[in-house]
């Protein structure tokens, strides 16, 4: 009767130890406190390299290549696009981020002028706006290297694969630590493209 009882409560503890401690989760990504320090709040946790950015860009277009049939011409085209639209995205996430840094390094600051921070958060807007006129050209871009035919072909793949996900908003740091997984934050969870593109 004793083993009964036993046996059960043990399975039951050894769950609830497992449970707890998957729940926990510990540091995301291999990424532990110390990696990071005061002011890292906005900041990407994955930048990809060029020489990254290529092999994606390589793998992509063959992908393509492939789904659409691609000519030799539009495969140049399609690359060429990418890489001056990485290129370009590049430089607009460095003045995102000063941006970023302006306004948090101005809200800091002891003598706040409504006005300013006005002037700063436009500035931000702005370049908001700026990206988003830059990823609605870049698709225009690379439609307009398609034929008719792979482009009716594309928005179906596209349609098949449906909306994809796109970046969320990461945590801040603690005021009381510099540990950004006690920290908070805010963000959202968009919807990208995904497909064929």
């Amino acid at each position: 009767m004793n083993k009964k009882i036993m046996i059960p409560t043990l399975i039951c503890s050894a769950l609830l130890i497992t449970t707890s401690a998957f729940a926990w989760g510990g540091p995301r990504d291999g990424r532990g406190c110390d990696t990071f320090g005061p002011g890292v709040r906005g900041q990407q946790a994955k930048v990809i390299t060029a020489e990254q950015h290529q092999q994606m860009v390589q793998q992509r277009v063959e992908r393509q290549a492939v789904l659409l049939d691609l000519s030799d011409k539009q495969k140049e085209q399609l690359t060429k696009l990418h890489n001056d639209q990485f290129t370009q995205r590049q430089e607009m996430r460095t003045k995102m981020q000063a941006s970023r840094d302006a306004l948090t390094a101005y809200r800091l600051n002891d003598n706040f002028k409504e006005s300013e921070f006005r002037k700063l958060a436009e500035q931000q807007a702005d370049l908001r706006t700026d990206m988003m006129v830059q990823g609605a050209k870049f698709q225009q871009q690379l439609k307009d290297v398609l034929t008719p035919e792979q482009q009716a072909k594309a928005e179906k793949l596209q349609a098949m694969n449906g909306p994809g996900k796109g970046q969320r908003g990461g945590k801040g740091i603690s005021p009381n630590s510099n540990c950004p997984a006690s920290g908070y934050g805010q963000g959202h969870q968009g919807k990208g493209q995904r497909g064929w593109m």
